[in-house]
């Protein structure tokens, strides 16, 4: 996935994208991680490790709290367009949009893990 990606990912895409970089133990179909998002919202994270495989239910709630706490452990500034019709989120000097701070700041981070992993 690259920035062009990222930009335009919007919505469940958007999530599941976010969730699948913040749980990097988990697996899938191809070796990746598996997070699948029901109609209702909640998350279900499929872990695999030296213990049983276990999984993890997250409410929509959940997700955006614990996101936010992640958000902020990053450091991330947010501010709101006069009109409220746009978010930016910045984290680790990379600016983001979002129609809210939810999706500003998982586009935000989703850059900046980009930003890392290149100049790693």
């Amino acid at each position: 996935m690259d920035e062009c990606d990222i930009s335009v990912l919007t919505g469940g895409a958007l999530r599941r994208a976010f969730l699948k970089v913040v749980h990097q133990g988990a697996i899938g179909v191809d070796g990746g991680p598996l997070v699948v998002t029901d109609d209702d919202g909640s998350t279900k994270v499929f872990y695999e490790g030296p213990s049983p495989p276990s999984v993890d239910l997250v409410s929509p709630a959940e997700q955006a709290v614990a996101a936010m706490k992640l958000f902020q452990s990053r450091g991330a500034r947010f501010e709101a367009t006069d009109s409220n019709l746009a978010v930016f989120c910045t984290i680790d000097s990379v600016m983001a949009m979002g129609w809210d701070y939810f999706e500003a700041g998982m586009r935000a981070y989703l850059l900046s893990v980009l930003k890392r992993d290149a100049g790693a």
